[in-house]
């Protein structure tokens, strides 16, 4: 029998969906696993489904908290914890019934392996690579790899507590990134599959694909913070940074032009203004596809062409 899991899942009104994600994990072929739902404040029933799923498994706790954000949710299943490694799930998604055995396994078969990765989209192959922390780190940010996604990842507990990595609760945008690449400056090695595993569900309720709102110009604050660690890293990486800082901002730049609120165009300048240094550095990065680039260009040099016409499927 291997070391306990313990996979934290915070769920905020997320009744179409939570009973989906927690009967994935309870069908896990890794049995030694607690489950840990905190539950955000919900007011959709999400609360009654948590309740009745912890009074019929042992293996699942849930605790219901004031509304806070997502990463409150998380550290404070952080808390909670009892595992020697940890890993996240997203309430409105799902896993493949070998997710955790298959993380559990490889981190396990490399000594000085203190992360392990699978895919949440799909690759052409199936490879397993072992990767340095700073290749690790340059795969994060690279948008044809693994991502700062926390929800893909297996940690191990000791190194989270020890090194007080958390996810910042002021930082609503690119907080599971902030935490990743803090957790990566922290050990030697990360083992990565390119099978998928873990299965995000796209729908317009997810927090990214809703309309504008003034808390995502806290990935300037999330960013200007990688940034700033990540200059003792080799320049190819700490490119791969800023180009994928200003991918994300022009997503939110588009919403923030978009929106029916005329206010939300004072924070386009602002998100604007936070990329214009790195734009050049996105243009010429061989991972970001000509189509994004395209509107890029449109997106930072002619707005009002953006705002009239309706680019948004294109850019997400």
């Amino acid at each position: 029998m291997g070391k306990l899991i313990s996979i934290i899942v915070p769920v905020y009104n997320a009744k179409d969906y939570v009973e989906a994600c927690i009967k994935s994990l309870l069908n896990q072929t890794y049995r030694p696993i607690e489950i840990i739902l905190v539950d955000d404040g919900s007011f959709d029933g999400s609360e009654d489904i948590c309740k009745y799923y912890s009074s019929q498994y042992n293996n699942i706790h849930c605790k219901r908290v004031i509304n806070g954000g997502v990463s409150r949710a998380r550290n404070i299943g952080l808390e909670m914890a009892k595992g020697t490694y940890i890993g996240f799930v997203d309430a409105d998604d799902y896993v493949s019934e070998r997710m955790y055995e298959e993380l559990y396994s490889m981190m396990v078969s490399v000594e000085d392996c203190d992360l392990a990765v699978c895919e949440l989209f799909s690759r052409n192959d199936e490879e397993v690579t072992i990767l340095t922390a700073s290749e690790a780190i340059h795969e994060i940010f690279n948008v044809n790899s693994f991502g700062g996604f926390s929800c893909n990842k297996l940690f191990k507990k000791d190194i989270i507590d020890s090194c007080d990595v958390r996810f910042s609760e002021n930082i609503y945008v690119c907080e599971d990134t902030l935490f990743c690449f803090q957790y990566c400056q922290e050990i030697e090695n990360i083992i990565y599959s390119k099978e998928r595993l873990y299965f995000y569900r796209k729908h317009n309720e997810s927090a990214f694909n809703k309309g504008f709102n003034n808390k995502q110009v806290t990935v300037i604050v999330a960013f200007n913070e990688i940034i700033r660690k990540a200059k003792k890293f080799e320049e190819s990486t700490t490119k791969m940074i800023q180009s994928n800082f200003v991918l994300i901002v022009l997503k939110m730049c588009v919403k923030a032009l978009q929106s029916n609120n005329k206010e939300d165009l004072k924070y386009y300048k602002k998100l604007r203004e936070s990329i214009v240094k790195y734009f050049k550095v996105f243009l010429i990065n061989n991972n970001i596809s000509y189509k994004y680039k395209l509107f890029g260009v449109f997106i930072m040099y002619f707005p009002l062409i953006v705002r009239l016409l309706r680019y948004r499927k294109v850019i997400e």
